[in-house]
């Protein structure tokens, strides 16, 4: 689980900005939100108005998580993806720190680049004292002694534009599996799914998920009864000419109230249904891989209702994921805790801003438990300021 995460020179943000997992109110009729065995907070939300900067907290997670995944297949000399704060001038690295939670026990890892190379990295471990497990300074390393007959030999194969924990995991250390696993488990982007590819839906096949998807749809009073992922063979123009080629449809099988059946293929469904399938389908995958899921927007073409559902209704089926969702609607956040709600704002119009709620509660008392409300009201900030 994760415990906290910084970030600084991503984007919109400039300096450092920071999100944290732990509880710190203690506002009663809400534990639902806490996992009672880290104490650690299983969703959080962010809100704000457009162009705050809340998709780019949540690409600021996705961009650590696809770095230490894949960065070992960088090529010498390329250089890595640069996304600073878009005013920095002075070419100053772009830094993430993250402390997360595997097996109770806490991990730290910090790492910074520029678009040349990797400038900073390490890895830390608490048991219960903090020790060092390998740091990094450009392509000088140093390992903890308990750790170093691991680690040592896989330096040299390492380069500049690769982080040390995705190469050494690659060639097999054993220390860094279950860390290089936890980004792993980081699971987003539902928007982007496409159905046209059998990949992006093989868990359907599997009864026991396919069952669970449907009692989704059931409980969501959606009107499908069935579903299928069909194979279609059609003609494509390419460069050779006129070639078939295979693709893949969800077909949905809908019931009226006269118990009448009929079939829509996937693209013909409302946006709504579509929106809160990709959602459903992605609790599916991280309920089988992962623990950590990202959701940009979560109302989007879906109404509070059924917004709500999906968030209550993940964090029911699983005690041990986290969620983090961003969200224009205010409604969203009547239920929740005053740590869970993060407010985004724009400081000097320009660099994103992370605003903890928790701290405004407990600096004014007059402020209750209704916080959309109060939010909508413009006391609680990450509103735009309208000109008549």
């Amino acid at each position: 689980m994760i415990k906290k995460i910084r970030i600084k020179n991503f984007k919109s943000i400039k300096d450092w900005q920071e999100i944290s997992f732990e509880k710190k109110s203690k506002e009663s009729g809400k534990d639902f939100y806490v996992n009672k065995k880290s104490n650690l907070l299983r969703s959080i939300a962010l809100v704000g108005q457009n162009a705050s900067g809340k998709s780019n907290v949540i690409e600021a997670i996705t961009f650590i998580k696809n770095l230490v995944l894949n960065s070992e297949n960088h090529f010498p000399d390329k250089g890595i993806l640069y996304q600073n704060f878009e005013l920095n001038e002075k070419g100053e690295p772009t830094e993430f720190e993250i402390t997360f939670i595997i097996n109770n026990t806490k991990y730290e890892y910090k790492f910074s680049h520029d678009r040349k190379q990797i400038l900073k990295e390490s890895l830390s471990i608490f048991s219960p004292k903090k020790q060092k497990i390998f740091e990094r300074k450009k392509q000088v390393f140093s390992f903890g002694r308990k750790y170093e007959a691991d680690l040592k030999n896989k330096k040299d194969q390492t380069i500049q534009e690769t982080l040390f924990l995705s190469r050494a995991s690659q060639l097999g250390s054993k220390i860094l599996k279950p860390v290089y696993s936890f980004f792993g488990d980081i699971k987003g982007g539902y928007q982007k799914i496409n159905f046209a590819d059998e990949n992006n839906f093989s868990l359907i096949k599997k009864p026991e998920i396919k069952e669970k998807f449907l009692d989704f749809l059931y409980k969501a009073d959606f009107s499908i009864v069935d579903v299928e992922l069909v194979k279609d063979r059609r003609m494509v123009q390419t460069f050779s000419g006129l070639t078939e080629k295979s693709f893949f449809n969800l077909k949905l099988t809908h019931s009226n109230r006269k118990k009448e059946t009929f079939s829509l293929n996937f693209s013909a469904e409302s946006e709504g249904t579509k929106t809160f399938i990709k959602l459903i389908y992605s609790f599916l995958d991280i309920k089988q891989k992962g623990n950590i899921l990202l959701i940009d927007e979560i109302e989007a073409s879906l109404n509070i209702e059924l917004a709500n559902f999906v968030l209550k209704t993940f964090l029911e089926e699983r005690k041990d994921i986290q969620i983090i969702f961003s969200t224009h609607n205010p409604d969203l956040l009547n239920d929740l805790r005053s740590d869970q709600i993060k407010i985004i704002e724009k400081k000097n119009k320009v660099e994103t801003e992370i605003i903890e709620l928790y701290k405004m509660v407990k600096s004014d008392k007059k402020i209750n438990k209704n916080y959309g409300e109060y939010y909508k009201e413009g006391l609680l900030g990450g509103q735009p300021n309208l000109i008549d």
